[in-house]
């Protein structure tokens, strides 16, 4: 017979252990402020790092350069500066209700910024190489940049002084060290024995097909605070186009345009020499098409109605090859720049060069410079940067005025 399982409990006899409620509640009061004590702690400890903490732009061979190092600031201020310097042409040229116009139109700024990190880089990576290779500036170099950018800082503002951190003495130092990476940049460019005569990509002269005229123009609209083109009355339009044709009478009887005008005339401009080349020009098509088969010294036998002007034009050269020849030299200088960015690529392996998050941070036209400024400082030492970063124009809408042309000489 099958016998059933026992089982046993045993129970534990004895008084029960009483936990004291205001001593529970007094545990878990020391636990909850200990738990926020440490939360505290932690938020203050993420605060002060976000507020302290700083992120490299760069770093070249284990040496971090910050957004407010004067190698990083320099550059940011030289870039923005030049774009600033083209903004304000525009502004001049055309006409523009302000700089931003400028800054604001493709990628204007992105450029900038671009312009300025490859200048932080490589600078720092040619002065290395310059050293190392025994390359120095002469007395005359070191004396002629001195002078020339203890001027800008002194001219310098004070509250962009402020806003970028700049001191004399480092300022002046990098721009000697800035120099002496320029220096031994041309120098290899110049080694690598590239020649219009050896082009890798030869420029053809065929497709350049330039004239260079004189023109008398008058502008027949006016521009909204938006910078649209308002046609000028019927009325108005009739009385500069009867002025255009006494002008044009006068030409034709023999009287050099440079003397045509009155002295103090406003609205109707003489321009001694505009040089366009025929199937990339900005000019008016009206004014291309009516002088492109004239010959040297023939005036235009009429007034020229283009889409806001009036013109009267004679032709001065109708072969010249001032644009092929810049042409030729931009390509030799492309040829001979992508020879020494191939070598810097090198260099940026070499040196274990890498980009850091304090780059995101800096933003072009608000960091040295600010939209519209004054940057008469830079006045005489911005000329070549401006032009150089000047190639964004290209993208903009604006209709080009005859003053305005980049291919007017």
């Amino acid at each position: 017979m099958n016998k059933a399982k026992q089982i046993v409990r045993v129970e534990q006899k004895g008084p029960k252990k009483m936990v004291d409620p205001e001593e529970r509640k007094k545990k878990l009061t020391i636990i909850g402020i200990s738990v926020a004590a440490i939360l505290f702690i932690c938020m203050c400890v993420v605060i002060f790092w976000e507020a302290f903490h700083k992120d490299p732009v760069v770093t070249v061979d284990g040496e971090k350069y910050y957004a407010s190092d004067v190698e990083v600031m320099y550059n940011v201020y030289m870039a923005e500066a030049a774009a600033e310097s083209v903004a304000k042409q525009w502004v001049s040229m055309y006409g523009l209700s302000g700089s931003d116009v400028y800054w604001n139109m493709g990628s204007v700024k992105n450029k900038a910024k671009e312009d300025a990190l490859t200048n932080i880089i490589n600078y720092e990576l040619m002065y290395r190489e310059a050293e190392k290779n025994g390359v120095s500036l002469t007395e005359e170099e070191k004396t002629e940049t001195t002078d020339k950018y203890t001027k800008v800082f002194e001219n310098m503002n004070s509250k962009r002084v402020n806003r970028t951190g700049f001191e004399k003495d480092s300022f002046v130092e990098y721009a000697l060290k800035a120099t002496l990476a320029e220096k031994y940049m041309d120098q290899l460019k110049e080694g690598y024995g590239i020649t219009k005569d050896n082009l890798e990509t030869p420029v053809n002269k065929e497709d350049y097909d330039e004239r260079k005229v004189e023109t008398i123009y008058v502008p027949i609209s006016t521009s909204d605070s938006e910078d649209n083109a308002i046609p000028l009355s019927d009325e108005e339009k009739a009385e500069y186009k009867a002025k255009m044709e006494e002008y044009l009478k006068e030409a034709q009887d023999g009287k050099e345009f440079k003397d045509i005008l009155p002295e103090g005339e406003e609205k109707f401009v003489y321009r001694e020499e505009l040089s366009f080349v025929t199937d990339t020009t900005q000019l008016p098509e009206e004014l291309v098409a009516a002088s492109k088969d004239l010959k040297d010294g023939e005036i235009y036998n009429g007034v020229i109605e283009a889409t806001n002007y009036y013109f009267i034009v004679k032709m001065i050269d109708n072969d010249p090859d001032t644009a092929y020849q810049q042409a030729v030299e931009t390509q030799v200088e492309t040829e001979r720049q992508a020879k020494l960015d191939d070598y810097i690529n090198t260099l940026k392996d070499e040196y274990k060069v890498s980009q850091g998050k304090g780059w995101d941070e800096v933003n072009m036209g608000e960091t040295a410079v600010l939209i519209g400024e004054d940057i008469s400082e830079l006045s005489a030492s911005t000329s070549e940067e401006a032009e150089a970063t000047a190639s964004p124009a290209a993208e903009a809408t604006v209709s080009p005025s005859p003053e305005a042309t980049t291919e007017s000489k």
